[in-house]
């Protein structure tokens, strides 16, 4: 539906304009050329620390720096600063000496 838009031009004279709706724009999905075939994503990693500590130095085998990291300490996930070293190393650090568990992926 659409709304009339009044103009006045002058004293008695007026103008009536109705604004269309912008056109309705169609997009097709046409399939194009297959590109090139991308890395395995390969597994993740999860380390378990049960001793608890401020600093947990965590060395896995993605061979890569983690994409994610999801940190659980008591079964519910936590903030906290993580650093990746290396390819192969990260440093997950809290204010207080802490258990739980670190998934890379």
């Amino acid at each position: 539906m659409t709304s009339p838009i009044v103009l006045t031009v002058a004293p008695p004279s007026s103008v009536s304009m109705v604004a269309a709706p912008p056109p309705a724009t169609t997009f097709v999905a046409v399939p194009g050329v297959p590109g090139p075939q991308g890395s395995t994503g390969g597994s993740g990693y999860v380390w378990t620390q049960t001793v608890a500590q401020a600093s947990w130095t965590v060395n896995h085998t993605l061979g890569r720096l983690p994409l994610a990291v999801m940190v659980t300490v008591g079964g519910l996930p936590v903030l906290t600063d993580i650093v990746a070293l290396t390819a192969t190393q990260v440093v997950v650090q809290f204010a207080t000496p802490q258990t739980g568990t670190v998934s890379l992926v």
